[in-house]
């Protein structure tokens, strides 16, 4: 940032690639494809939350996947202090990704684990193509969010959790492994039980 001429400009990064959205068009990605996805976004966040923000709008949209396959987090545009009182009766985000306390629907501050809720509806679509919930009424969606069970856990889990020790253990550091598995801890079950075969169109290096 600065002043040219009397005019202030800001220097942005040029992220080149697309975003996760784009990828999702085609279906479900391949599983190491999600694991790694999941494991760039988390480190990211961990990053974000070291300095006490909020990202408060993790989604397909906002993540950009470079031509090297790297993950960038992109648009802080609802980036918010932790410690900063949030408006009672404004919806931040993007709902269907969005934690129920970041919809107001719950009399509480808005912390770190909204980003992991929401990261954890990216992983989920990721693996099967869709967001856990949809509906065309806004407060069915919230209600959808708060108070829906979760789906039948499945054996298939077994072949995620162990596929994410692997990961973490060889790429990640102690923090980001800490977040990825919590996060897929919390998606896994409902995922894997009705996640489709995955396409292969997508290359991790």
């Amino acid at each position: 940032a600065g002043e040219a001429g009397g005019r202030p400009y800001l220097v942005l990064e040029l992220v080149a690639g697309g975003t996760l959205a784009a990828l999702l068009e085609n279906g479900p990605l391949p599983h190491a494809s999600v694991l790694r996805i999941a494991a760039e976004t988390a480190g990211a966040l961990s990053a974000v939350h070291r300095m006490r923000l909020v990202h408060r709008d993790i989604k397909p949209g906002n993540l950009r996947i470079t031509p090297s396959k790297r993950v960038k987090l992109i648009d802080f545009d609802l980036a918010t202090w932790v410690d900063e009182p949030a408006d009672d009766d404004v919806v931040t985000g993007t709902m269907i990704y969005s934690a129920p306390e970041q919809t107001s629907m719950f009399a509480r501050p808005v912390d770190g684990r909204a980003d992991l809720y929401a990261l954890g509806v990216v992983i989920f679509e990721c693996v099967t193509g869709r967001p856990p919930f949809t509906a065309a009424d806004p407060g069915e969606l919230l209600r959808l969010h708060a108070a829906e069970p979760e789906l039948h856990r499945s054996a298939r889990k077994r072949d995620w959790i162990a596929a994410a020790h692997s990961f973490a253990a060889d790429h990640m550091n102690l923090a980001r492994g800490k977040l990825l598995a919590v996060t897929l801890g919390a998606v896994v079950p409902a995922a894997a039980r009705i996640a489709p075969r995955p396409r292969s169109l997508v290359k991790t290096t």
